[in-house]
């Protein structure tokens, strides 16, 4: 008696949870808003289901050594942790917490989250909210668990993980759920994700570590070896947006940048062309187009016919770099799109993601469906049957498993006779050659006598 109730209550319990998250799925956005995240190296772009994109701050925190948290009570984070860039000074260091789209410090991570999700929905709320996150197409299961854990521990009911390329084309008004082929090319800060969609899912895609950081590094080095001009980070961003091209341009640009010089240490001013900044970024460019063209020929037939229509749609904040859709359609005979506010589809793409989950896998047609279905009723009708092939096949095992055993142990005798029967040829092959060397002695012996005996006789 006391365990069936306890088994009632079990049960009432299940029932409850399972009304309450009803009720949070379809009234909980009277409360709380859906948070659309992208969570990119660079910057971190949020989007509410009730409001659109409300943040766009750099991903940096400022942290006291020593210390996890940010300074001046975890405030230190995006916009006024980013002019910090450069200028801390030792006690203090101002860090982006992922690197190349994974996340590299995990603390630094969650108390970002937790600002820019507090920053972001305003007034508090009842209720913990659902959150997508984009991430990096190419990461491993061990870097997703560590995303997801990191949202929930910033605040998030449920956390939906979305493939970068897949969050562009939604938030670009793609048809990626359409039999048909969707290119989407993203140049974000860390990575670059090209992938080719199809019924509401990746056919083909590729990842590599080259961004907007990549660029601005190249930038950089070629200061260093070229100017012998020391400059930082923020600097040669500002070189890359201002100057920096893909293609060559009908007007070069110009413009100033300082810096320590290499030789003296003393300040220096110098002036560069965008024809310099294309070089600079000119095997990244070519690493860019490779994993386009890579991506296509892997590709299916049918889906690379489709992209002639269709084109490639470029997005990120690498696809504002001048010429970018030039020598992209140059290298694959294809028109480029740069689709509308390239900063922030994928953002869009998790918000829109949110408002209807299902709606973004593919559904097989309804009567293929009961086709498919109605094979499990079939092998649930026969219990006996199943059970009693599985002890059948459970007594073969049984069988063979006894037979590899006596195998074993006849393949084990059978070496053990080899090795004795080696082992007495061996020492029959020891006497044989002890007992030519004995008959070798002989005859050097009768030799010598022989030897000796002709000598005497010649003597006489």
């Amino acid at each position: 008696m006391e365990f069936s109730q306890a088994w009632g209550c079990i049960m009432l319990l299940k029932r409850a949870k399972r009304l309450i998250e009803s009720f949070l799925r379809h009234f909980g956005r009277c409360w709380t808003a859906d948070v659309g995240i992208d969570l990119g190296t660079c910057n971190t772009v949020i989007s509410l289901s009730d409001k659109g994109i409300v943040l766009d701050e750099p991903s940096v925190v400022a942290v006291k050594k020593g210390t996890d948290g940010a300074l001046n009570n975890n405030s230190a984070i995006g916009a006024a942790a980013h002019e910090m860039l450069g200028k801390t000074p030792g006690s203090i260091r101002a860090i982006r917490p992922l690197k190349d789209g994974v996340i590299s410090d995990f603390d630094a991570t969650e108390a970002m989250l937790v600002y820019f999700m507090r920053k972001a929905q305003g007034r508090s709320r009842i209720a913990r909210p659902q959150v997508a996150i984009a991430v990096p197409s190419g990461i491993t299961q061990v870097e997703r668990r560590a995303v997801i854990e990191t949202a929930e521990r910033a605040g998030a009911r449920k956390v939906y993980l979305l493939d970068e390329p897949m969050a562009a084309g939604i938030g670009a008004g793609l048809p990626v759920r359409d039999p048909t082929a969707s290119m989407i090319v993203d140049i974000g800060g860390g990575t670059t994700e090209v992938a080719i969609i199809s019924l509401a899912d990746i056919a083909c895609c590729d990842s590599i570590p080259v961004g907007g950081d990549a660029m601005d590094e190249a930038i950089i080095n070629y200061l260093k070896k070229t100017h012998n001009l020391v400059a930082g980070q923020p600097r040669a961003e500002k070189v890359k947006i201002e100057i920096g091209s893909a293609a060559p341009l009908e007007e070069e640009l110009a413009m100033e940048v300082a810096g320590r010089d290499m030789i003296t240490g003393m300040p220096k001013t110098i002036t560069i062309d965008s024809g310099e900044i294309r070089e600079a970024l000119k095997e990244l460019i070519c690493a860019i187009i490779d994993a386009v063209t890579g991506t296509i020929e892997r590709a299916q037939p049918e889906l690379v016919a489709d992209l002639i229509d269709n084109g490639i749609h470029i997005c990120g904040g690498g696809s504002l770099l001048r010429g970018m859709d030039t020598v992209l359609s140059h290298a694959t005979g294809l028109k480029v799109i740069r689709v509308d506010d390239p900063l922030k589809s994928v953002a869009k793409g998790t918000s829109i993601y949110l408002e209807n989950p299902d709606k973004w896998t593919y559904r097989i047609p309804h009567s293929e469906s009961e086709t498919s279905y109605s094979e499990p009723k079939t092998s649930y009708r026969q219990p006996e049957s199943s059970h009693s092939e599985s002890e059948d096949s459970y007594a073969e095992s049984e069988n063979s498993y006894a037979e590899s055993k006596n195998s074993y142990a006849e393949s084990k005798n059978s070496y053990a006779e080899s090795k004795s029967s080696y082992s007495k040829a061996k020492t029959s092959y020891s006497e044989s050659e002890t007992s030519n060397s004995e008959s070798e002695t002989s005859n050097s012996e009768s030799e010598t006598s022989s030897s000796e005996s002709a000598r005497v006789q010649k003597t006489r």
